[in-house]
């Protein structure tokens, strides 16, 4: 290609000397200077501009193969090169984050089992014959919630149960030998079904 070119301009400068000053002459003189500088420019793009710049980016050459400075390629099987090494371990974890704010209230939840209050205890000891019913009251606005009683082993019983109304203990024991005394309890308390 050249080779070729440089055959042209030759011709060319012939033809402008020959003709000289020549209305021809200037017409070639003007052409020849149109083609010199088209013919670098061609030449550069086609050659030193592509072989200086292909391959490249940032100035960085690209390889399957890298070393330093150099980037690298994924192979046909779509991975990196094993010279980059494997994949490390997982670093240490960070430090905790800053508290966040606090949440909207949530709602009401079910109500609660009847509680107690003001658990109290209440005794009635009794001096009595062959036959003892005795009856001990919870103090006004309270419950009984357990109850028993203390007598001598000789003694039957014949009862130990919450009064009717729930608001005291009853024990009821027989004896073989008489008077006995017999102390009965109650355990009392405030309770929310308290009417």
């Amino acid at each position: 290609m050249w080779r070729h070119l440089s055959l042209l301009l030759s011709s060319v400068a012939f033809v402008v000397a020959l003709l000289g000053s020549t209305p021809l002459g200037d017409a070639a003189r003007s052409t020849v200077g149109k083609v010199v500088p088209f013919a670098s420019k061609a030449g550069f793009a086609t050659r030193a501009g592509f072989a200086a710049n292909s391959g490249k980016l940032n100035g960085h050459l690209s390889s399957p193969s890298p070393g330093p400075g150099q980037i690298p390629v994924v192979g046909p099987n779509g991975t990196l090169p094993p010279a980059l090494g494997a994949v490390g371990p997982a670093g240490p974890q960070g430090p905790q984050g800053a508290k966040g704010s606090a949440g909207p209230a949530g709602s009401a939840g079910p109500a609660g089992p009847p509680g107690v209050a003001q658990l109290q205890l209440v005794s009635k000891t009794a001096a009595v014959y062959t036959l003892s019913q005795t009856e001990v009251l919870c103090p006004a606005g309270k419950h009984v919630l357990s109850g028993g009683y203390v007598g001598p082993v000789t003694a039957s019983v014949v009862a130990s149960v919450p009064n009717n109304d729930s608001t005291g203990w009853y024990a009821s024991l027989t004896f073989p030998n008489s008077p006995q005394n017999v102390t009965v309890y109650a355990l009392c308390a405030l309770t929310t079904n308290s009417p």
